[in-house]
């Protein structure tokens, strides 16, 4: 399955932000024959409907409501960036640091096209939003906060080694 997910057998991310994005299959419930598959992006953490019939006659249950989960626990390096290019598999140093540098100017630049008047709160407050679950259980916000404060620590290295290479 990890080299399906590789290859993006399951398909891509439809969103533009995503950056086609390899999709995995999921299942909205344990019991059989109630639900067909959907796949789920990482990237965005939402839920399609597969393109193809032949993903689309799958039965849910045959991948549960954890597989996308389990894989991302067991292979941490997979986990997608929720911003920025899509290097599966990389982890050497180099590689990070470029990520991480990448990150911080598309955060610059998203930051800079922030004055638009278009509020969509009261909608994606109405929207039913897709709860990751392992066995039925909502997986540890703990886990979010660590890669939230991962991303922090990469922001301030990277700053460090920019003041570092101007002095």
């Amino acid at each position: 399955m990890l080299e399906k997910y590789k290859r993006a057998d399951f398909g891509r991310c439809p969103r533009v932000f995503c950056q086609l994005q390899p999709l995995l299959p999921v299942g909205l419930t344990d019991v059989p024959y109630e639900k067909s598959v959907k796949l789920y992006c990482g990237r965005c953490e939402d839920l399609y409907s597969p393109k193809s019939t032949r993903h689309g006659s799958i039965d849910g249950a045959y991948f549960g409501t954890t597989f996308p989960h389990l894989l991302f626990l067991v292979y941490p390096t997979l986990i997608p960036p929720k911003n920025g290019p899509t290097d599966l598999g990389t982890t050497s140093k180099d590689a990070e640091g470029k990520k991480r540098r990448v990150r911080e100017e598309q955060d610059v630049s998203v930051a800079e096209g922030v004055g638009e008047a278009i509020s969509t709160a009261s909608v994606a407050l109405k929207a039913e939003r897709y709860r990751p679950k392992i066995y039925g259980f909502q997986l540890n916000e703990t886990a979010r906060l660590q890669r939230w404060q991962e991303a922090v620590r990469n922001r301030q290295v990277t700053r460090l080694e920019q003041l570092e290479e101007r002095a």
